[in-house]
């Protein structure tokens, strides 16, 4: 048996609970299984039948919609056939009698249809004429006009409908009803186009016949017309025909929709029905099931329980044990009394805090001793410590001799001696960067005298930044000792810019030459060359690796060449502006030095 070192915590026994209720279910699956099966069936044959029912149910209230559209017709008929208005509406001014004569036929036509509460007509030039007596005596807007216009064109004497509000309409803010829309050209004997004929319904047009034939159904009414937009409905929160559509092709929630369209108008009317009574009563087959699946769970994990007692408390002692472990304890330990598969768990647990241990103590030290030593090693191969008392001697020795030029020179590479012999971790700025560069670049211009130009390019935003230092001086150094190696008559060139990139916090360092560039397979080597050892090119390797082992990902160095063109090193580096002030970086990049 494995036992841990102290008592066990209430809650360290939910794998013996998922045990005990997986064994109940698996005892109680017969009753839900054969319970939802006849629920199912049920459920599925009944809703069959009320759909079958129901459609045809809603092809009768489709053909009675016809019907009710026919009588349109009819009414569109009386007018657009009537002698005197084909004779009057193509006029381009009307006197008083003609005006007389339009209002009075279409007063008549209002009078046969209790629903329709305003007649419009437009002859081809726009004019509009409407009844003397109607409910909306105001005109239609030109907005409203041009819409019926656009949706009569592809039309060729049919009705067209469509839903919309009196204030949309008729410029009537103080409205918020809606209206009913029917329209259709008006055409003569010959086919030809004399006008418009408008029709304003209430929304109650379709209202009657729908109602009457819904009244012992509960659900709700949509009639869609040719462009699938609502006419009428009485579900007072619908808002999408597409939500609409989606249910109707499903159509297995618990409102049974069916659907009916007509050659005719081209109306498609949807009408939901609710199923939550049938299938309330055939929940209970499936109640009856849960309950006996339920009484047999409970007497399964009584059952269960007193089996498995034994058996997962020492489990759940080595579980209190590990997370003893998570929060740090590396020294805990687990006793084996046993010698069965718990007893193996426990020993291979002890073993693994021993390995863990092991690696703690060999390997993160060993890395960090590694990592320490190549820092040293890489910074000892640029500072030749006893050159510098050397080249001191002989500055004096100049200096007294008045020999002030090459003094200077002297002075300037023990400068930069001195600047190498800093610590490889001490913090340093561009522009004491630029300073040793600035020493390196008078002892360079005295060998090529006149046939170097050394151009720079440096913003002030980037002089306090933060660097890693003797990072450039191996760019530049590269360029004298390859690039121009072989320059004789040629005029050398020199470029230095350093700037913050734009799109990111970076500091990006560029050194360019004219010289006689590298092919892309030296190009390759040396990028890949940080852990290989190439002595002519030691600084850059240097440059690499430094780089890596500071900074790391996504910063480094990038070479762009062409074989005779010259070539342009690129270093890539996190921005850290430093405050001269307190000397803390006040606008730091992802990285930073430490």
């Amino acid at each position: 048996m494995v036992r841990a070192q102290e008592k066990p915590f209430p809650d360290g026994r939910k794998l013996k609970w998922k045990v005990i209720l997986r064994l109940a279910v698996i005892l109680s699956i017969v009753f839900l299984v054969s319970g939802y099966i006849t629920y199912s069936l049920h459920v599925k044959i009944a809703r069959e039948e009320v759909r079958d029912q129901f459609s045809h149910t809603v092809n009768q209230m489709m053909y009675t919609i016809d019907k009710r559209v026919e009588g349109s017709y009819k009414l569109s008929d009386q007018i657009i056939f009537n002698t005197q208005i084909v004779s009057y509406l193509p006029l381009e001014e009307y006197d008083y009698n003609v005006l007389q004569s339009m209002q009075r036929i279409l007063d008549r036509v209002m009078i046969s249809e209790p629903q329709l509460l305003s007649i419009k007509l437009f002859n081809n030039d726009g004019q509009q004429i409407q009844p003397a007596n109607s409910f909306l005596s105001r005109p239609l807007n030109q907005e409203s006009y041009q819409k019926i216009v656009e949706k009569l064109e592809h039309t060729d004497g049919e009705l067209i409908w469509y839903r919309t509000t009196m204030e949309s309409l008729l410029d009537m803010p103080e409205s918020k009803g809606e209206l009913i829309v029917a329209a259709r050209w008006m055409k003569r004997e010959n086919l030809e186009n004399y006008g418009i004929l408008v029709f304003l319904f209430h929304e109650r047009y379709f209202m009657n016949e729908l109602q009457n034939m819904m009244k012992d159904v509960s659900g709700n009414t949509y009639l869609l017309n040719r462009e699938e937009s609502l006419l009428y409905t009485d579900d007072k929160q619908f808002r999408d025909v597409s939500k609409l559509r989606m249910e109707l092709a499903e159509n297995t929630g618990t409102p049974i929709f069916s659907s009916a369209s007509s050659s005719f108008t081209g109306f498609e009317l949807i009408v939901s029905t609710s199923f939550s009574t049938l299938k309330e009563k055939s929940r209970n087959l499936l109640n009856v099931s849960f309950y006996s699946a339920f009484a047999g769970i409970g007497l399964s994990a009584l059952l269960v329980l007193f089996a498995m007692q034994k058996l997962f408390l020492p489990l759940n002692e080595l579980v209190i044990a590990m997370r003893r472990v998570r929060k740090g304890d590396l020294g805990m330990k687990v006793r084996i009394q046993t010698h069965d598969e718990l007893a193996y768990i426990g020993d291979s647990f002890n073993n693994m805090l021993e390995h863990l241990n092991t690696l703690i103590k060999e390997v993160y030290e060993k890395q960090l001793r590694e990592r320490e030593a190549e820092l040293k090693a890489l910074q000892a191969q640029l500072n030749p410590h006893f050159l510098y008392n050397t080249l001191d001697m002989i500055y004096w020795r100049l200096y007294l001799q008045e020999d002030r030029e090459n003094a200077e020179l002297i002075i300037s590479l023990s400068d930069m001696l001195r600047y190498s012999l800093e610590p490889s971790r001490k913090v340093t700025k561009v522009e004491d960067e630029l300073k040793q560069i600035s020493n390196y670049l008078r002892i360079q211009s005295v060998r090529f005298e006149d046939s170097l130009d050394l151009c720079q390019h440096i913003g002030d935003d980037v002089m306090k930044c933060r660097i890693a230092p003797l990072l450039i001086q191996p760019l530049v150094e590269n360029v004298f000792i390859h690039a121009f190696k072989d320059a004789r008559n040629e005029r050398c060139r020199l470029d230095i810019r350093i700037y913050k990139a734009p799109d990111r916090e970076q500091l990006v360092i560029e050194v360019s030459d004219n010289g006689g560039g590298m092919t892309p397979e030296r190009r390759k080597q040396l990028l890949s060359s940080a852990s290989i050892s190439d002595r002519t090119h030691l600084g850059i390797q240097s440059v690499i690796r430094r780089i890596a082992l500071i900074y790391g990902e996504p910063y480094g160095l990038e070479i762009e060449s062409e074989e005779g063109r010259g070539t342009t090193m690129r270093l890539r580096l996190p921005y850290i502006w430093i405050d001269t002030d307190n000397g803390e970086a006040e606008h730091e990049g992802a990285s930073r030095i430490d």
